[in-house]
Order: structure tokens, then C-alpha cells, then sequence
């Protein structure tokens, strides 16, 4: 969790790509589940932000792989947003989607998370 929580907060793309493989390395040991969670998240949103849209879209269908057996709407929702903001940055954005997103992150109270959302609403 540590390591994607540097990974999105470095300006450096060199730490984040660091960061992100050791999380990687640790996470596919044996550890608490909440890591995965939350370093899937922060790991989406560090590669969105260096425009790695493949990279992004892979860390939300890995986080939709760790909950199958129990779905989350909280993943769910990281999930999408991670897939949908990564085919805006690679021109194939569907506003429907992202209409979609932005409502279900306001059902779900993700106000935080959706500024990524609207500001590509807005392009």
C-alpha cells in the first residue's frame, strides 16, 4: 500500500516505476489483502497521470481479478474509472461511460474521485 501511495505521489516517473514493481513483487507474496486494494488504486491513478494508459487499464482489471470471489462496489468504481480514464487518454473515451462513472461515484459518495472524470467529461 506504501509503495503505490509513492508511486502516485512522486513527480518522478523513474520512483514510481520502482515502486510499482516492488509493490508487485510483495503483493504477489502472501500479504494482508487491503494492500492489494489500495496499491491497485494509487498504482491506476500514478499511471494515468504518466500517461501509461495500457499500464493503467492492466492495474484495474487486476483489481477487479482480486475481488471476483467478492466484488466490492468500491473496486467496481476504481476499476471503471482507472479503465475509463485510461481510453480517454488514448483518444477512445465514451462520454456515456464517463457520465456513467461520474454518477456512480456520486451515488457512492467518491466525490474526491471524480475530478479526473469530469475534466475529461469537459474535453
Amino acid at each position: 500500500w506504501a509503495l503505490g501511495s509513492l508511486a502516485w505521489a512522486t513527480p518522478d516517473v523513474e520512483t514510481a516505476t520502482d515502486a510499482m514493481n516492488r509493490a508487485e513483487a510483495i503483493i504477489s507474496s502472501n500479504c494482508v489483502a487491503h494492500n492489494q486494494l489500495w496499491f491497485y488504486r494509487d498504482a491506476m491513478d500514478s499511471c494515468l497521470r504518466f500517461g501509461r494508459w495500457d499500464q493503467a487499464a492492466e492495474y484495474a482489471d487486476d483489481l477487479d481479478d482480486f475481488t471476483l470471489a467478492e466484488p466490492l462496489a468500491w473496486n467496481r468504481f476504481f476499476a471503471a474509472r482507472g479503465r475509463a480514464l485510461a481510453d480517454h487518454g488514448r483518444g477512445k473515451a465514451s462520454p456515456d461511460e464517463l457520465r456513467r462513472i461520474s454518477e456512480m461515484g456520486r451515488n457512492l459518495g467518491f466525490l474526491h474521485s471524480l475530478q479526473a472524470v469530469e475534466g475529461a467529461l469537459q474535453t
